[in-house]
């Protein structure tokens, strides 16, 4: 996530004005005081410490992108993370920085957008999204399209359909 916080820092040091809102357990913050304390006293950036339902759904009300950062690994570049399917469901396009599943996923449906990991490549995908309303609005409207294709009835007859092909 410090590579998404220093993105921010510095687009908002540049006159891009965008809040940023953490939404953490208190122990992983914890775990990761050290590196992160230096952005604490952001006025950009607002800590919260929350699994309740009811208080995440108020809060991705007011989201334009759910975050994901995941470190690269054999692990990362299989999996897909659970906030994926969370940030999707809230109408959310989520900026990654991902492994090779999460990736192939966000490109097919075009419900997000990829970032490598460094801070750079973060402002610059950061800066087009809000340079360009329209780019979030189309990916806005593509996760209707991807939450209809990825039900589990349509999973299943997706399946289906390759193995009755390999048959």
């Amino acid at each position: 996530i410090e590579l998404f916080l220093e993105a921010v820092k510095q687009l908002n040091e540049d006159d891009l004005k965008i809040k940023f809102t953490l939404v953490c357990r208190k122990d992983e913050l914890r775990a990761e005081r050290e590196t992160l304390s230096k952005y604490f006293n952001e006025q950009w950036l607002k800590i919260i410490h929350t699994s309740n339902k009811s208080e995440l759904k108020a809060l991705y009300a007011k989201s334009d992108l759910g975050v994901s950062v995941l470190v690269r690994s054999d692990y990362t570049n299989m999996c897909m993370p659970i906030k994926l399917g969370e940030y999707l469901s809230h109408g959310l396009p989520l900026i990654a920085t991902a492994g090779d599943e999460i990736k192939r996923f966000i490109e097919t449906n075009q419900c997000g957008f990829i970032c490598d990991d460094n801070v750079e490549d973060i402002k610059h995908q950061i800066q087009r999204i809000y340079e360009n309303e329209t780019i979030l609005k189309e990916k806005q409207q593509n996760i209707y399209k991807t939450i209809e294709s990825n039900t589990w009835n349509n999973r299943i007859d997706m399946l289906e359909r390759g193995l009755e092909i390999k048959k």
